[in-house]
Order: structure tokens, then C-alpha cells, then sequence
């Protein structure tokens, strides 16, 4: 089943939680990602999950401190041209 895209902001420690009790699956891209390997347990990131009956995690951002992929997470791709 394929879902679309879907944006979530919870720390690295929600994230493993969720997928501990089997209520969403996190792809082997998202768990080796170095942006997801370095964060705090407790530092909040922005997850993009396929949605579906899986809730699959399919990509992560560190948005600490970095307004711009906060955005990209939020509101897709930034207009870099924008005044």
C-alpha cells in the first residue's frame, strides 16, 4: 500500500519508542542516516512517514538550530529565491 508523504516533528527517543511497540516501522536508510545516528535522544527531528497501515519512516532531519530544513520538513522544498 502506498501512502502519501506525511510530516512528523518527535525526538529520536519517541521515534524508537513508536517502533518498539510496533506502531510505525523505521526504514534501515533513516536508522543509519549520520543525521539521525548523532542525535540526542531527546533532541527533536523531523520525520517524513509513508502513510499507510504501517506508517513507514522513510527520511529524517535534524532541524536544530537549522530553520531551513525545518521548513523543507514542514513545507517541502524552499524557494531559495524568495526576498
Amino acid at each position: 500500500m502506498t501512502g502519501k508523504p506525511v510530516s512528523i516533528f518527535r525526538t529520536k527517543e519517541q521515534m524508537l519508542i513508536a517502533e518498539q511497540q510496533g506502531n510505525v516501522l523505521i526504514d534501515d536508510k533513516v536508522l543509519i542516516n549520520p543525521q539521525f545516528k548523532g542525535a540526542e535522544m531527546k533532541e527533536l527531528l523531523g520525520f517524513t512517514i509513508k502513510e499507510g497501515s504501517d506508517f513507514t519512516v522513510t527520511d529524517v532531519k535534524r532541524i536544530k538550530d537549522n530553520p531551513r530544513a525545518f521548513m523543507e520538513v514542514a513545507f517541502g522544498e524552499v524557494d531559495t529565491d524568495a526576498n
